[in-house]
């Protein structure tokens, strides 16, 4: 895949076969990035899950931020099925959920499948052209993987001087996009963004691939590789 393809392409199965063939991009920093992307899919289709489902989410995305280890995330989870038969699934969004918890992001492209045939089942109920709700959102998920991971051919890095600037003002605003999401969907506030870009130019940013996607419109999720590139996210 070319850099153009990539920033072009509405298949994030064949991006995500472009990470996964990158050496690079198989590091355990990126398996985070994999497991978000997968959260990221569930929590499109997080309105037509159950509570169980939604809590699945929450745990996926504690477990990649390294706010629970394995054998903490298996116990929890374990505690809402079936130890012998496993998980008995209310509807197949509860399914992505499910998929999102996989280690290491292993579940990302079951996930993003699930979802992409849930909304096809809400288009079919509803009457409405499915195969162009599909195309629609693997076209929103392909977004979303660029927004998670930038473009892998081309990376950025930050000035240390950013981050110092004015009290550390663009790693407060940057810890506050992370934190402060618009739940249950679990994108960021794009105006917390906005203000980040501006701080970051104030700072002596001049990058436009940093400050355009700060300030670009659309969703953002946990993950966003701005956002992770000022914190020290990998």
């Amino acid at each position: 895949m070319t850099e153009t393809e990539w920033l072009a392409c509405t298949d994030p199965a064949k991006m995500m076969g472009h990470l996964h063939a990158n050496e690079e991009n198989r590091s355990s920093g990126r398996g985070r990035k994999r497991h978000l992307f997968g959260c990221a899919c569930g929590r499109r289709v997080v309105r037509l899950m159950s509570e169980r489902g939604r809590n699945w989410l929450n745990l996926g995305e504690r477990y990649a931020d390294g706010l629970l280890d394995r054998e903490q995330l298996v116990q929890l989870v374990m505690q809402e099925i079936d130890p012998v038969h496993g998980p008995n699934f209310d509807n197949r969004a509860d399914m992505a959920a499910w998929w999102a918890l996989g280690p290491d992001g292993i579940g990302d492209s079951a996930v993003a499948g699930i979802a992409a045939g849930e909304i096809e089942n809400e288009a079919r109920r509803q009457g409405a052209v499915y195969r162009t709700a599909v195309a629609a959102e693997r076209k929103d998920q392909a977004a979303v993987l660029r927004d998670i991971f930038g473009n892998p051919f081309r990376p950025l890095a930050v000035d240390p001087s950013w981050l110092s600037w004015n009290d550390a003002v663009v790693v407060r605003l940057a810890q506050a996009a992370y934190e402060d999401r618009h739940m249950p969907e679990g994108t960021l506030d794009n105006g917390v963004l906005k203000i980040l870009a501006d701080a970051v130019a104030e700072a002596g940013c001049t990058d436009l691939d940093i400050l355009n996607h700060c300030r670009q419109l659309g969703e953002h999720v946990r993950g966003c590789w701005v956002v992770d590139l000022i914190l020290g996210k990998q």
